[in-house]
């Protein structure tokens, strides 16, 4: 596989401070529960199915989707991989809260990860990736 093309996406992104997925603030707490649940219900995945599991989420943006996780499941733990300064910054102010979860801020094609996880999540993220 050629990476550059990530690259090139994430030095744009850091230089114009971007965050290509919508923040919290732009989400009602509501809708963002209601999406969410209707996505992973659509996968065939329930909230009780994150019960006591260990999570990996890939390139998470701002991090609603780690956030949902730990507000509305019984989840044990999520770790989040960006490299995305910006993403970085959003993650750890709205996921200030919560206890059971690591932030990595490295390169997802860099870090080493020697645990394994119940579920891996990586969404809108692919576009990066070039074969």
């Amino acid at each position: 596989m050629n990476f550059s093309a990530t690259r090139e996406y994430l030095d744009y992104y850091e230089k114009y401070k971007i965050i290509p997925v919508p923040t919290l603030s732009d989400l009602k707490i509501t809708a963002l529960k209601q999406q969410r649940f209707g996505f992973y219900y659509k996968v065939g995945i329930t909230p009780n199915d994150f019960m006591n599991k260990e999570v990996l989420e890939l390139c998470p943006g701002t991090g609603i989707n780690s956030y949902y996780l730990l507000k509305f499941t019984k989840v044990k733990h999520v770790t989040l991989v960006d490299n995305n300064s910006s993403s970085i910054k959003e993650i750890k102010k709205i996921l200030k809260d919560f206890n059971n979860k690591t932030i990595i801020n490295e390169d997802i094609k860099k870090v080493k990860i020697k645990k394994k996880y119940d579920y891996v999540i990586m969404e809108n993220a692919l576009i990066g990736f070039e074969n």
